[in-house]
This record gives structure tokens, C-alpha cells and sequence, in this order.
């Protein structure tokens, strides 16, 4: 548990997670390296929002309480989906982009993204940068998801 602790203290100093969200933000880091394809650069991207929001200074400034419950709810909200989402890919034989499993978490993508883009937009952070790189991330995610199903010669 110490040596838990040591490599906690050290990612938090290395990665800059100090902020309003960090234990969250901890959080969605850890579960985002076990996200796999079709979802992990989306998982990466959903990621990288929160760390800007949870380092931006009129985020770390706002005292409204509605503000920071409704901030704390949807990253908790994030947390939830990257835990399904690094369970979603047990196996690639059955997986396919439209499995209902998959739409499932196609929309609760979109839905944080939809949350994340409310919180930009409060704060006049630059939310167009944000997701241009989540919607390359979803392209990505889904190009090499298909092609390792394609050399596993697996079919949709």
C-alpha cells in the first residue's frame, strides 16, 4: 500500500493533476490504460478534457457549489463509463461495431463528450480543439479496430 501510495504522490507531481477533480482524474488515467479498441482513444481524449478542465484557472477559482457538484458528478459519470468500457472487449470474435453492447457504448461516449462540451462552454475553454481531436480519436479507434479484425480474419 506505501509503495501504492510513493507512485501516486510521484504521477500526480509528474502529470499535473492537482485540482478541483484529481482523485477522479486519477481515476479515469488508470482505468483509460485498460481501455482497449474500438474505445481506447476515445477513452485517451475523454482523459485529456478533464485534465484541462481540472487545470484550468476558472475552473480551480469557481466557488459555486451547483458548479462543482455538477463538475464532480459527471467526471464521477466518466469514471463509470471507462470501467465498462475496459470490461467491453473481452473478446473480439464476438464484438462487432454494431452490437448492441457497442452502440451502448457509443452512446455513453457521446453523452460524456456532451457533458464535457457544457463544461467547456462555461468556462470559454477552447471546446472546437477538443473535439476535433475526440471525433480523430473515435476515427482512429474505429480504423484499427476493424483492421485487426481484418488480419484476424474475423468478419463483422
Amino acid at each position: 500500500m506505501e509503495k501504492y501510495r510513493v507512485l501516486e504522490e510521484l504521477l500526480s507531481r509528474l502529470i499535473r493533476t492537482e485540482g478541483p477533480l484529481s482523485s477522479e482524474l486519477l481515476d479515469l488515467m488508470r482505468l483509460a490504460g485498460r481501455v482497449r479498441r474500438p474505445y481506447h482513444g476515445r477513452a485517451v481524449t475523454i482523459v485529456r478534457m478533464w485534465q484541462y478542465l481540472n487545470a484550468n484557472s476558472d475552473v480551480r477559482a469557481d466557488r459555486d457549489i451547483t458548479r462543482r457538484n455538477e463538475l464532480q458528478r459527471d467526471i464521477k459519470r466518466a469514471v463509470f463509463v471507462l470501467q465498462e468500457a475496459s470490461k467491453a472487449v473481452a473478446d473480439l470474435t464476438i464484438l462487432t461495431l454494431k452490437s448492441p453492447q457497442s452502440m451502448k457504448m457509443d452512446k455513453d461516449f457521446g453523452d460524456l463528450v456532451e457533458k464535457v462540451e457544457k463544461h467547456f462552454k462555461t468556462y470559454n475553454a477552447p471546446w472546437e480543439e477538443y473535439k476535433d481531436i475526440f471525433e480523430n480519436a473515435k476515427t482512429t479507434d474505429i480504423e484499427h479496430f476493424t483492421g485487426v479484425k481484418t488480419r484476424l480474419n474475423i468478419n463483422e
